[in-house]
């Protein structure tokens, strides 16, 4: 499934449509990286004004939460009880 297409740099931001899955409706959208290095990504239908802008954090500034998030995981895992060790994920 594309959910990306027809992206092309204009005005200093790349240009395109996306498709949203949810909605089923394709619509025009702007990208660019702030100056934090976020991706902001806009959807809109006619004028970006009227649209909705959604931002991602590069996966690095998210390593510690990630490696937090699995730590409680494990700990949550150790003690299960449901089943036998073998089918246990690592």
């Amino acid at each position: 499934m594309e959910l990306l297409t027809d992206y092309r740099i204009r005005d200093g931001k790349w240009k395109g449509k996306i498709y949203d899955p949810n909605s089923g409706s394709t619509y025009s959208s702007t990208m660019q990286v702030d100056r934090e290095g976020n991706l902001k990504m806009r959807g809109y239908i006619g004028f970006a004004m009227f649209g909705k802008t959604a931002i991602f954090e590069p996966a690095s500034s998210c390593k510690p939460h990630i490696i937090e998030m699995f730590a409680i995981a494990g700990r949550a895992l150790a003690g299960c009880r449901c089943g036998d060790d073998a089918q246990r994920p690592n």
